[in-house]
Parts: C-alpha cells; sequence; structure tokens
C-alpha cells in the first residue's frame, strides 16, 4: 500500500545542495530490488517517487512511499528541511483522466554521471527553470513530473565502480 506525502516548503528556505543530496542518497538506500526467485515467494520492489504535479493552477511536492517507510521518510525530510510541513494526502491519479501526452525522458549519458554537478547550482536554484515552465500552463491543464527513487540494477553499479577505478 502506498502513502502521498504533500510536501510544503517556505519560499524563504534555504538548503545547499549537499543537502538535499544526503537527502536523496538516504531515501534511496530505503529502497529494495528483489531477484526473480523472491519475487515468486511475493517479495516486491520497494521504490519511492518524488513528484510535483500542476492541479488546478497550483504546484505541489509530493513523496510517495509504501506505508511502512512513512515515518522514514518524513523523520528524513524533517531533517533535512527542518521547516517543511508534511501532510498525508489522498492520491490525486485516480480521478485523472487517460493523458492527452506523455513524455518520458532519459538521459543519453550512462545512468551513473550526474546531470550537473554542486558547481551549477551555486548560485542558482535548480527547480526554478521547471517552475518558470509549470507558472505558464494553461488553467485546465494536469501535469505529473514523477522522479523514481530505486537501486541500480547490478550491472549498472559495476560499469559505475569499472569507470571511476583507475587502470593502470
Amino acid at each position: 500500500m502506498l502513502s502521498v506525502l504533500s510536501l510544503k516548503v517556505p519560499r524563504e528556505s534555504e538548503n545547499s545542495p549537499e543537502q538535499t543530496a544526503q537527502l536523496l542518497a538516504s531515501l534511496s538506500r530505503s529502497t529494495k530490488k528483489f531477484s526473480g526467485l523472491k519475487k515468486l515467494f511475493g517479495k516486491t520492489n520497494v521504490h519511492l517517487a518524488l513528484e510535483i504535479t500542476l492541479i488546478e493552477g497550483q504546484i505541489n511536492f509530493c513523496v510517495v512511499a509504501p506505508t511502512t517507510l512513512v515515518n522514514f521518510v518524513k523523520s528524513q525530510l524533517s531533517a533535512t528541511y527542518p521547516d517543511v510541513t508534511i501532510t498525508e494526502a489522498t492520491d490525486y491519479l485516480p480521478s485523472w483522466t487517460k493523458p492527452d501526452g506523455l513524455a518520458i525522458i532519459k538521459q543519453t549519458a550512462p545512468a551513473y554521471f550526474p546531470l550537473r554537478d554542486y558547481a551549477d547550482y551555486k548560485e542558482v536554484d535548480p527547480m526554478l527553470p521547471l517552475l518558470g515552465v509549470l507558472a505558464k500552463t494553461n488553467p485546465d491543464d494536469k501535469i505529473l513530473i514523477q522522479f523514481i527513487l530505486s537501486p541500480a540494477n547490478g550491472a549498472v553499479a559495476a560499469r559505475a565502480q569499472h569507470y571511476i577505478t583507475p587502470h593502470f
């Protein structure tokens, strides 16, 4: 069973990219990916979703997590963002109709390469361009942007390890 946590962070809240990276690392460690044999015996993969929605002109930030992880997720969010207000919300997706458009964006570089590094975010909030686009939408638009946190599969982890290991 999944729970939806709605997040409200004051505009004047300031957090460093390092704090956010620490939060994402902590949340990622709570995810699990089971092998085929364990799946046969009822184990299911555990993923977290970080979501930005636009509903009725209102931009919302949410975390969708298994109910068993809600207290852990709340504690991690509160530790990273002390001024965040976290409320449990109802799932908004069942009320949505079939989408008119769907886009899946994937990076072209291997998954273990970052899109940007911390130096790129010293002066600019990385969310500003995305929020700017959402602010210019039509009042009837419904938009969901979803970032799935899941463990890297073994092949990706092995390639990343090979990349960072010096070869003399």
